[in-house]
């Protein structure tokens, strides 16, 4: 049986008695139906490679997809004499070397899970550092990206995976860590700082 800690997560457990399939599955829907019982059962002591296979799991599916989706687009928009709409197709969905293009993707995700954990921590240390935790910090970032398995789902399902993804975070820094309103709203203070200067340094801002 399984104990009261690893509960909320089958993911924890996996494969167990339903295997990995059935485990991912109930994860990512008690992730996106049941935020927060799921992140209040997160424990520090947990290993973060479980939470970084899902991640990469997850990053997989939606590269996948909108890889598909784009070079479905691609193939539609073939006579396209825009250049400037062909190098971004080419950017989002290269033609060549998929398996490396795939590959330096997860790398990079990989990355931005560490550093935005990273990140986190940095702010919290500075917030609120009786409860500041780089393990749970990590875990909620990582399985707070399980609605962007929408990404099966053209155009909307990004959209929609995106912004879910972003409440499952938030759910999970006020449950797991139980931060108050005005902590979670400092601690995403510099990655709005960031979006901003990126937006400024490109031109767009």
């Amino acid at each position: 049986s399984s104990s009261p800690q690893n509960a909320g997560n089958p993911w924890d457990r996996a494969p167990g008695r339903i295997g990995w399939l059935a485990s991912f599955y109930q994860t990512c829907m008690r992730i996106m139906l049941a935020a927060p019982r799921f992140f209040r059962s997160l424990r520090p002591r947990k290993s973060r490679n479980a939470a970084l296979i899902f991640y990469l799991i997850v990053c997989s599916l939606e590269l996948l997809a909108s890889f598909i989706w784009m070079n479905i687009f691609r193939s539609a928009m073939a006579d396209a004499q825009d250049p400037q709409l062909k190098a971004l197709l080419q950017l989002l969905a290269p033609e060549n070397n998929v398996l490396f293009f795939l590959l330096q993707q997860l790398a990079f995700a990989t990355i931005k899970v560490y550093l935005t954990s990273g990140l986190f921590y940095l702010v919290f240390s500075l917030l609120a550092p009786q409860k500041n935790n780089f393990s749970l910090l990590f875990q909620i970032t990582a399985y707070s990206v399980a609605p962007q398995v929408l990404a099966v789902v053209p155009i909307a399902g990004n959209v929609a995976g995106s912004l879910w993804s972003l409440a499952c975070l938030v759910i999970g820094l006020r449950r797991a860590l139980d931060l108050t309103w005005p902590q979670i709203l400092a601690g995403f203070l510099p990655f709005i700082l960031l979006f901003s200067a990126t937006l400024h340094y490109v031109g767009l801002f």
